[in-house]
């Protein structure tokens, strides 16, 4: 049916001259190679897909780094977004670290005898749910123009990077390893040859790595590195055990002894982190986060996972200060800094000191706060009316303290009088959007709940950088957002585990339900399903345990299935919930359910029977999406999740009769985690599917899948939605904000079209200007940009493309240089005597398909 897709299958397979021998690649090298081939090979490396923002509310800063011999320039450092320069202070960033297979950061340097070298750990360091793998190591020599890869794929998370002050070619990793599960690849690396080799010079255990370094300025044969033991899983997070602790060297990092000396000790001992004074280097600071318990009054036992965690009693953040480099240590904050850390210590956990007075440090959490007498006291420097809490990053003038650049979960701030005023650098669109939909408006309106930063509604014809064109619509970390269709000011909006409201002309109503009948405690996951019914706009469904329903905007609820999950044992996170639901848009009574804990369920009389449907399903894989097909009743989608196994495989799934069978439709898909599966609104076969590493589609029922690329980076994308009336594809990414991508083009490529040597795309007509070549020294000249738009099914290494006037002259060719997949040519509307074209019809012709240009009056 598809004669292009054996061209594209023998592409896939072919090796080229500089890769490895496959036998010898890892399986995470293998699904990069794959990957590497499906970009070298898409259809979309020139296909516009527009990133609409919002940057207004920023994204998870991890780090900073400021060129010490021109301040101007500076790196920013994003959790699930890459990293991005700026050579204006600022003004502007553009993105240096888009083309890695994954884009997750953990960690940032530049070197300190060359900063034109910049290192950059992948994986995020803050043991979040969102904190992504990464593939290791990566080196920049030329200010981030060219990368090469480093190695220590395996680490996973990278805590910290740092390097020798004399010596270019030594470099310290420091590797807190897999987040939810074991593994060897943790602890501290150093290298000696600029990246090429890397020795293991501390290793605790299979669960402890290490998670922030200090180098002595002066003599680089001091130590320090901050180990740190956690573990998490889908229903428990560890933030501490008996392999954290102070490590030392005093050789260069070769051996390293536990450092016993005041500090404390035990299965309690959380994250740490340490700096060392510039100024004066026998100064050193440690914050830690201890998990010890604090005796308090015994009380009825929560069966809610998330009270017991955020409201269990310790002792938290602590400061603890040396004078003679080390050898001894001592607790300094004078009173229990409470509110800094709560019981999440694993999200923070660092400190900075002043590099012009050791007296000065500044400490990150919640809030940021900063001492002027060596930690005793505290104050803090960024309100949150004008800085977004939850604190991350920081970079100190050396010259001047008032001026420090400070990244958080909002994004970079700066500051020039010591935090009295920020500026928020919020120039870059780098929202961690969790879901995505539309509203019929026009132009239409899309809607998103984003990590940390509420929900937001903004145009869908905004430019990504224009922070007026979206407001916030709600707060907390947004989630679902389900907008009436016929009157978009009636809408439904929420925070995390199950906190939702519906909005009508502005006014708020919370409609999370409270008492269900039989259900002791309500288990809402942390992205809690809320649906709108297709077939009745006052019709909610929302999920904890069981299937809740409401008839009347969410008033009253009733429950309409038993627990669906298998109620296993909670920990301190919520599990055995709801991770999925989707109505069928053809039978209101056919409804679809996953859980978190691996099964799939089908009711088809709108409740009153449930199914287990996970025959030759992987057992115990997070549901992470259902869609009920828009083109025939008995077909859904599925998609599982192993990413909270530390798990990076495709799952993806059809069936053809509600669930009895399942058919994988993973294809040539790299291994990558899945987060959503959706169906075309009309072309059946047409499916589109965003993983933690990008995005895909195909229009053979899962057989084969395109990457998108091009205008599309590498980045986590967490949701999708089509707008109908536009025929557009809204792409909900966890780092880059949201993308709109124009479908029409795609329904070109019909099994008939397909056979022809090319699609030739129809022109708009084109207004003529006398002004056309007319040009002043200071701009740029005025002349017209016709684009020329088409399809090659069949890899060419060029077409001809040819215009002739009305009457059947040619007036200009050329020869375009092409390769299979979708191309633009860009005609300045030029004759072949350096003549712009006047009003006339013009016969465009590429490959024997013809189109008309008509230019107008």
């Amino acid at each position: 049916m598809y004669k292009y897709f054996l061209f594209f299958i023998l592409i896939n397979f072919a090796i080229d001259s500089n890769a490895q021998n496959i036998s010898t690649l890892t399986e995470k090298q293998i699904a990069v190679k794959n990957k590497q081939i499906l970009q070298k090979n898409s259809w979309f490396k020139k296909y516009p897909i527009q990133n609409v923002g919002p940057s207004v509310m920023g994204g998870r800063v991890v780090d900073i780094e400021v060129n010490p011999t021109n301040t101007n320039e500076f790196y920013v450092a994003y959790a699930s977004n890459g990293v991005y320069k700026t050579t204006n202070n600022g003004q502007n960033f553009v993105p240096i670290f888009d083309n890695q297979s994954r884009i997750t950061v953990g960690d940032i340097a530049l070197s300190t005898s060359n900063p034109s070298i910049i290192w950059v750990g992948t994986g995020e360091n803050n043991s979040s749910r969102s904190s992504y793998a990464g593939m290791g190591v990566y080196k920049s020599e030329n200010a981030g123009k060219t990368w090469e890869f480093c190695g220590l794929e395996n680490t996973q998370h990278i805590g910290r990077i740092i390097t020798h002050p004399n010596n270019e070619k030594i470099a310290f990793v420091a590797s807190i390893g897999a987040l939810y599960s074991k593994n060897e690849e943790r602890g501290v690396y150093k290298t000696i040859d600029g990246g090429k080799t890397w020795k293991k010079t501390l290793f605790i255990n299979d669960s402890t790595g290490v998670i922030d370094m200090a180098i002595h300025p002066k003599n680089p044969n001091l130590i320090w590195a901050c180990a740190w033991e956690r573990s998490r899983k889908s229903n428990q997070f560890k933030e501490g055990g008996q392999g954290s602790g102070l490590y030392f060297s005093e050789n260069g990092g070769e051996n390293w002894t536990k450092v016993q000396n005041e500090l404390p000790q035990g299965s309690y001992v959380g994250r740490m982190g340490i700096a060392i004074s510039e100024s004066n280097p026998e100064i050193l600071y440690i914050v830690l986060d201890n998990q010890e318990k604090i005796k308090e009054e015994k009380k009825e036992k929560t069966t809610d996972a998330n009270k017991a965690f955020t409201e269990a009693k310790i002792k938290g953040c602590e400061v603890y200060i040396s004078t003679n480099t080390g050898k001894n240590w001592k607790k300094i904050n004078q009173n229990a800094l409470e509110g800094v850390f709560y019981t999440y210590g694993y999200y923070f956990g660092q400190i900075r000191i002043n590099p012009s007075n050791a007296n000065h440090i500044y400490l990150f959490g919640v809030p940021f706060l900063k001492s002027i007498d060596g930690g005793k006291t505290y104050k803090s420097i960024a309100k949150f009316s004008k800085v977004h809490p939850d604190h991350h990053a920081l970079w100190i003038n050396p010259k001047n303290e008032n001026h420090f650049i400070l990244g958080n979960d909002g994004g970079a701030y700066m500051s020039y009088d010591g935090g009295k005023s920020y500026s928020h650098l919020n120039n870059t669109p780098a929202g961690q959007f969790y879901t995505v939909t539309t509203d019929n408006e026009k132009p239409y309106n899309i809607y998103g709940g984003l990590q940390d930063n509420g929900t937001f509604k903004g145009s869908s014809k905004s430019a990504p950088d224009d922070t007026k064109a979206w407001e916030m619509i709600s707060w907390g970390d947004g989630m679902y957002v389900q907008v009436n269709p016929e009157n978009a000011k009636i809408y439904y909006s929420g925070y995390q585990f199950g906190n939702y409201a519906r909005s009508i002309n502005g006014k708020s109503k919370n409609i999370t339900p409270k008492n269900i009948p039989t259900l002791k405690t309500l288990r809402f996951n942390w992205r809690t399903p809320l649906l709108m019914s297709k077939h009745n706009a006052d019709v909610l469904y929302m999920c904890c345990q069981a299937v809740l329903k409401s008839k009347n905007q969410g008033k009253d609820w009733e429950k309409i299935s038993d627990d669906l999950t298998l109620d296993l044992p909670q920990g301190n996170v919520p599990f055995s919930t709801i991770s999925a639901f989707s109505e069928s848009p053809l039978d209101k009574n056919i409804l679809y359910v996953g859980t978190d804990d691996g099964l799939v369920w089908v009711t088809k009389n709108g409740g009153k029977n449930w199914e287990k449907i996970i025959k030759s399903l992987p057992k115990g894989r997070w549901v992470s999406s259902l869609f009920a097909s828009n083109t025939d009743k008995n077909t859904v989608f599925l998609s599982l999740n192993g990413y909270r196994n530390d798990e990076i495989t495709t799952y993806i799934y059809k069936s053809t009769d509600r669930g009895e069978n399942w058919i994988n439709i993973k294809g040539n898909l790299p291994d990558e985690s899945v987060n959503i599966l959706i169906e075309d609104n009309e072309k059946s076969g047409f499916l589109y599917c965003g993983t933690d590493e990008g995005a895909y589609l195909s229009i053979d029922d899962g057989k084969n899948w395109q990457v998108l690329t091009g205008d599309f980076p590498n980045v986590a994308t967490y949701d999708m939605c089509i707008q109908a009336r536009e025929k557009e594809l809204v792409l909900a990414t966890h780092g880059r904000s949201i993308f709109v991508m124009d479908l029409k083009p795609l329904y070109e490529l019909t099994p008939k079209n397909l056979e022809k040597d090319i699609i030739l795309y129809p022109i708009q007509n084109l207004k003529w200007n006398k002004d056309w070549g007319k040009q002043y020294d200071y701009e740029e000249i005025d002349e017209p940009s016709i684009k020329i738009k088409f399809f090659l099914p069949k890899n060419k290494e060029k077409v001809n493309l040819i215009i002739k006037n009305k009457d059947n002259k040619i007036i200009y060719q050329t020869a375009i240089k092409t390769a299979i997949g979708f191309d633009t040519f860009f005609w300045n509307g030029k004759n072949i005597d350096n003549q712009y074209i006047t009003k006339d019809k013009y016969t465009i012709e590429i490959e024997n398909e013809k189109i008309i240009l008509e230019v107008i009056e």
